[in-house]
């Protein structure tokens, strides 16, 4: 009795910890998920703002790694709305530098790409989780939601 207050509480915690602004639903039909990284954001004060209030969509958002200079990669997000639609800037992604390349090399295999996930408040700081994904063909869709159908048809009966 005693250890079940004890989970219950730790994840009461952990909710309170993490405060989720924004989900991109539609990356888990569209991709094949492989490796999931964390980073934070560099924003301006408006945009920590209209997070807070959860003014936030990533679901039209990418990642994309850029050179400049051909000596520092840098990753950014790019076409994320944060609340002012009139004023839609490339956001920089703060990264370790091992995790920088670990990405670059996931990146520059064949067909992979960076997507967002979700974007979230952890100990009041705003990060962004994205994965390292390959997109799906149309008959791997067609497969996922076969399968879909079938479980919850066996749940049923």
């Amino acid at each position: 009795m005693n250890l079940k207050y004890f989970a219950i509480h730790a994840v009461y915690q952990y909710n309170l910890i993490m405060k989720i602004v924004s989900q991109n639903k539609k990356v888990g039909f569209l991709y094949q998920l492989y490796d999931k990284f964390e980073a934070g954001l560099v924003l301006s004060g408006i945009e920590v703002k209209s997070a807070r209030n959860k003014k936030v969509n990533i679901s039209t958002a990418y990642i994309k790694l850029l050179y400049h200079q051909n000596i520092n990669p840098e990753i950014f997000l790019i076409g994320s709305d944060f609340g002012n639609k009139e004023n839609i800037r490339s956001i920089k992604l703060l990264l370790n530098r091992q995790e920088i390349n670990k990405l670059i090399g996931k990146v520059q295999e064949k067909n992979f790409t960076l997507v967002p996930l979700k974007l979230y408040f952890k100990r009041n700081i705003l990060k962004l989780e994205f994965a390292v994904a390959k997109g799906l063909k149309k008959f791997d869709k067609r497969k996922k939601i076969r399968e879909k159908e079938e479980n919850k048809r066996i749940r049923n009966i």
